[in-house]
Order: structure tokens, then sequence, then C-alpha cells
């Protein structure tokens, strides 16, 4: 299946790109879920000899009045 959105350009290149030296990488999404704006967050942290970790976070953001 096809994507629109992911399946070209900048954003699809930048993670087709030679991860020589990279160290960290992140990307966040902020989405409208039941009513309420979320910030999720994800990162891989790059280890020597090719392992990495991968972490995910979830968390509401506060209401502006």
């Amino acid at each position: 299946m096809t994507n629109k959105h992911t399946d070209e350009g900048p954003f699809l290149s930048e993670f087709e790109k030679d991860l020589d030296g990279v160290v960290l990488r992140e990307m966040v999404t902020y989405r409208y879920k039941d009513g309420m704006m979320i910030k999720e967050k994800v990162s891989r942290s790059f280890k020597k000899g090719g392992d990495y970790h991968d972490k995910t976070s979830s968390t509401p953001m506060p209401e502006l009045k």
C-alpha cells in the first residue's frame, strides 16, 4: 500500500540517508486524540557495532486557554 505523505520527498530521503556517524535519531508527531493533543516521540540511539536502542513516549499536552 502506498502513502502519498511518506512515499517520496525530503521526509523519506532523510530516513534513507547513510547513518555513518549518527548517534541519535528522533521523530516527533503531534496528534489530536479523544479531544486532546498528544505529543508522540520515537527515538533510536545508535551504539558501537551496529546495535541500537529504541524508545517511545506519549505525552498529553496541556490545554491552552
